[in-house]
């Protein structure tokens, strides 16, 4: 199919897509782009740079909102650029939805990994 043809669209919950092309996922930060893409339906992609000036206010702002009911240790950017790939494979936006996202340890409840 020639680039040209290609047209990008939005899927009812706003996710961009291109028809026969797969699902993709774009991210970036001042310094870099990353750009994901598959044959399936889903993937998402997050960037963030750990320097960010802003970055402990938002950690205070809004820590215990991205930590929620999550189960694994895991510093705060970690755990938010976790969660908003997660969001961004579904097509649904960070607001309100990063409440609903958590995170949880593959080890069942006595520290072994589940059969």
């Amino acid at each position: 199919m020639a680039a040209a043809h290609l047209t990008a669209r939005r899927t009812s919950r706003g996710k961009p897509c291109i028809r026969g092309v797969g699902s993709f996922s774009v991210s970036d930060t001042d310094e870099w782009k990353a750009y994901a893409f598959a044959n399936r339906k889903y993937v998402g992609i997050d960037l963030e740079t750990s320097d960010r000036d802003d970055l402990p206010n938002i950690r205070r702002r809004l820590g215990h909102i991205v930590v929620g009911e999550d189960n694994v240790e895991v510093d705060f950017l970690t755990r938010w650029v976790v969660k908003e790939a997660c969001l961004k494979a579904l097509g649904l936006g960070v607001w309100p939805w990063i409440r609903k996202v958590r995170l949880l340890s593959r080890q069942g409840p006595e520290g072994r990994n589940p059969a």
